[in-house]
């Protein structure tokens, strides 16, 4: 392990990776404005995270002992409140599911990146990590609405069924088969959270669901499809911060698990609201918002006041 002293009032960065050429060249770039860690070992990484308040973490995926997503899943447990980044340089499809599913990071950054891109990311997260002190109780709507975006029938009475049985009464389901239902319940109704599929109306919902975490980062998505577009994913990650991904058939375990957590994460964004910039995405462009469809263009002048 290798890092800089004395340490002092800077975010501390810690980039796990088992490439010394990486490693330095990281550590050229932030040890100006940051103290840095680095190792080459994700065991260490876990350790450092015991001992020291990490802003930060960084880690590689493909890593001989340990891979990225494993790392970044005990730091998530270590400490919850250090901001978590994948690096990698293969477009994998497992590691992407697993940062969505298993690790809940801030980005998904591939090599070679660009300077300006790490730097910005970098910048955001540590100023998301600095700040997490704040506490500012919100009140909680008592009754939590689940809104089911699919075409599917099945899929609508599956989670129905599965929150009316597990969940109680602290929550009701209602069904979308349309992005024009969708937006006229968001305009009337408070939503905890969204299943939705990422192919709805012969078009893909990635445009929606980004536009959607931007304008209302309060809503958590949990997304669905039979199909895994590792392209598609990782603009989830980075643009649109979906809570978890549901590969179909919906499996009745899996998709308890993920909706308890997320009625868990939607209480803990309401109680404590500094935790919603944690989930900041890359922002849309009004240009590309308009471009893409008037159902983006009608969220975003829908949750308009929400944004400073």
């Amino acid at each position: 392990m290798d890092g800089e002293s004395p340490m002092d009032e800077k975010p501390t960065l810690l980039f796990v990776d088992d490439e010394e050429r990486i490693l330095r060249s990281l550590k050229m770039m932030f040890r100006n404005g940051y103290n840095v860690l680095t190792t080459n070992n994700g065991q260490e990484a876990l350790h450092i995270l015991r001992c020291k308040t990490i802003h930060v973490i960084v880690s590689d995926q493909r890593m001989p002992t340990m891979l990225g997503i494993e790392v970044l899943r005990e730091a998530k447990n270590i400490s919850p409140n250090t901001m978590r980044v994948l690096l990698t340089g293969y477009a994998d499809l497992s590691a992407v599911i697993g940062s969505i599913n298993e690790g809940e990071i801030f980005r998904y950054i591939t090599k070679p990146w660009k300077s300006e891109d790490i730097r910005e990311t970098i910048s955001q997260a540590s100023q998301i990590a600095l700040d997490a002190n704040e506490d500012t109780r919100i009140i909680t709507p008592e009754k939590r609405l689940v809104m089911v975006l699919d075409e599917d029938p099945e899929v609508a009475s599956f989670i129905q069924q599965l929150v009316a049985k597990d969940f109680g009464d602290q929550y009701y389901v209602e069904w979308a088969t349309t992005f024009e239902n969708t937006v006229e319940v968001l305009a009337t109704e408070p939503v905890a959270v969204i299943v939705t599929e990422l192919n709805l109306e012969n078009k893909n919902t990635e445009d929606f669901i980004k536009s959607l975490k931007y304008h209302a980062p309060e809503i958590v998505t949990v997304a669905t499809s039979s199909y895994q577009d590792i392209d598609i994913l990782v603009g989830l990650i980075n643009e649109g911060q979906v809570y978890r991904f549901l590969p179909k058939p919906l499996r009745r375990g899996v998709a308890a698990m993920a909706l308890s957590g997320a009625f868990r994460h939607y209480q803990s964004l309401h109680e404590r609201p500094y935790l919603i910039k944690r989930h900041k995405v890359v922002p849309p462009s009004p240009e590309k918002e308009a471009a893409t469809s008037s159902i983006t263009g009608r969220i975003m002048n829908l949750f308009r006041g929400n944004k400073s």
